[in-house]
């Protein structure tokens, strides 16, 4: 609100989902810890040395780093009911079992040992230590029999991990070369690299639209290509001139032309397979992409669960079809969520942060094909949830969305891209009434249109699970929030409500956010102004507030097409003051 005009709809193309049946509600997980946050002291006026005192660098920043994962760790409940008598407790065809390292570990029978080996979340089979039983007590242990120490209180590192579905992706053994024996030259603040026909650089930090140069024999530069929006470093002349820069190292980029799809590609001698990649926490964020030859039986059980018949053909080979990409969205968007659900550095991390730590993470320990066969199975199956694991919800997967310095978004690429916007729907009956009647309204009807416009995505998110939160509004509800929801594990989402219009050859044009002196709507800026007002003594607006606090407020544009599709993706509203 205090804006221009908005928009609505939902896409066809997809037959609905089935709707589990059980408790799917249940959220067993441990509270997420709130973000350390920075006392706010008032300052005096002129005061430097006192703001650079309360300035923290940073070293003393928290770090938010992911953790290698070490067991499926799972709180005490009471949901998991008691043990037996060897301390082995058995929930949804699952075993847990205690350790006297004050954990409950996800655990598989290992008929060799005879024992019990726990199952790593990031594991397809179980690949732990053998467990065995702490004498005289219902806790198992990670040390060899015999050998326990009685009051180990501090978890204790998993022994000879292995199992690890996805391959190891050494990113520094795919950097790019010069021709053998040849030094790469350094320039302070550049990032230099070599390849077999001469040595470049750029800026340190790779951020697009920056110049790559040519460095000569002499040291002098001279500019020979950029690094695209997408973050490919394009180097003019070169025959094989695409690079990228990835977790540190400059990589060569190819294209995979059977399946249309970018890879990395290490050096002919080097003997490694090209890594196939998809767009991740952001536009320019790459990562791998799911081991799809070998989750063949996750990817059937994802098959049924959205109406298609099990067997769609490889999503391997060739392009995929439609109803295989769809499905392909669904398991990346869970993985992805389950990896930041379960990892509690990336839990707890700002919102902003949340889906570079997932790259990151993915690149290191790969994807949570276990975590994900057990919660596909059970969505397909309409069984409940097993316990630890969250209901699937697609905004904690996708990718985001960042503002142009005016404020604007790219409506092209988020609709291009599936990483970047909400599943496509299939529209239900009272779904396409309230289409139709927004089609029927006088464009010129600018209040009339936005509030039908904010009704269709307030029907659409309600059928999709999210729970919305009454209020948010000042001024007899012409200004405020157009709409806060809530996810299946509470993370909280605030949506602003748009209209796209048609620009010249078909394409869209952008949606722009309106300046409300001095900030653009979304920004920190204007939501703290609305919470002055009276939205901010409602239950959308405390929600907002406490979200704000803990860095966990998501931010949501509601794009509505002339055809009236409804896209929903979550926004970056910080490059507006970079």
């Amino acid at each position: 609100m205090n804006k221009p005009p908005k928009s609505s709809s939902a896409d066809t193309s997809n037959p609905a989902r089935r709707t589990p049946t059980g408790d799917t509600d249940r959220d067993f997980a441990a509270p997420r810890s709130r973000a350390v946050g920075i006392p706010s002291t008032p300052l005096l006026q002129g005061s430097s040395a006192l703001v650079q005192a309360q300035v923290p660098s940073l070293l003393e920043l928290p770090d938010f780093a992911p953790t290698a994962p070490v067991a499926v760790l799972v709180p005490q409940s009471a949901a998991l009911g008691e043990p037996s008598t060897t301390g082995v407790r058995t929930v949804n065809q699952r075993t847990y079992l205690n350790l006297d390292s004050n954990e409950t570990v996800l655990v598989v029978y290992d008929a060799a040992s005879g024992t019990y080996r726990e199952r790593l979340p990031h594991a397809l089979h179980a690949s732990g230590p053998v467990l065995n039983p702490v004498p005289g007590s219902l806790m198992w242990t990670r040390l060899a029999p015999g050998t326990h120490a009685g009051t180990a209180s501090v978890p204790l590192p998993s022994m000879g991990l292995t199992g690890r579905l996805d391959p190891w992706w050494t990113l520094p053994d795919y950097q790019v070369q010069g021709p053998a024996g040849h030094t790469t030259p350094s320039i302070a603040g550049k990032r230099c690299f070599s390849t077999p026909s001469g040595d470049y650089c750029f800026e340190q930090a790779g951020l697009p639209k920056s110049v790559v140069e040519r460095i000569d024999a002499q040291g002098d530069r001279k500019i020979c290509g950029k690094i695209e929006e997408d973050a490919m470093i394009q180097i003019h002349g070169e025959i094989l001139g695409t690079y990228l820069l990835l977790q540190g190292s400059v990589c060569r980029i190819g294209i995979d032309p059977a399946r249309r799809m970018r890879t990395v590609c290490a050096d002919t001698s080097a003997g490694l397979p090209d890594i196939p990649i998809e767009t991740g926490s952001r536009t320019g964020a790459w990562v791998p992409e799911l081991r799809l030859d070998a989750i063949t039986d996750i990817i059937r059980d994802a098959r049924r669960l959205h109406g298609y018949t099990p067997d769609g053909g490889s999503m391997a080979v060739g392009v995929m079809s439609q109803s295989n990409r769809k499905t392909y969205c669904y398991l990346r968007q869970y993985a992805r969520q389950l990896i930041a659900f379960n990892t509690s550095s990336i839990r707890s991390a700002p919102a902003l942060e949340q889906g570079r730590l997932i790259d990151t993470h993915i690149w290191e320990h790969g994807y949570p094909y276990d975590a994900l066969r057990a919660a596909v199975t059970a969505e397909a199956n309409a069984q409940a949830l097993p316990v630890g694991l969250p209901r699937f919800d697609a905004l904690q997967g996708m990718g985001l969305v960042s503002s142009t310095r005016e404020g604007g978004f790219n409506i092209n690429a988020v609709v291009a891209n599936d990483q970047l916007h909400y599943p496509a729907r299939l529209r239900t009956p009272e779904q396409d009434v309230l289409l139709n009647e927004w089609r029927a309204l006088d464009r010129n009807a600018n209040l009339a249109r936005g509030a039908k416009n904010e009704q269709m995505y307030r029907d659409f998110l309600a059928s999709e699970g999210y729970r919305i939160i009454p209020g948010g509004t000042y001024n007899q509800g012409q200004n405020g929030f157009d709409l806060v929801f809530q996810g299946p594990t509470n993370a909280v989402y605030l949506l602003e409500v748009k209209h796209v219009s048609t620009a010249s050859g078909g394409r869209f044009s952008n949606v722009n956010m309106a300046r409300v002196n001095p900030d653009f709507q979304m920004e920190d800026g204007w939501i703290n102004y609305t919470l002055g007002t009276e939205a901010g003594r409602s239950d959308a607006g405390s929600l907002v507030r406490q979200a704000m606090r803990d860095n966990r407020l998501f931010k949501v544009i509601g794009a509505t097409t002339p055809e009236g599709r409804l896209l929903l993706f979550l926004i970056d509203m910080r490059p507006v003051r970079m």
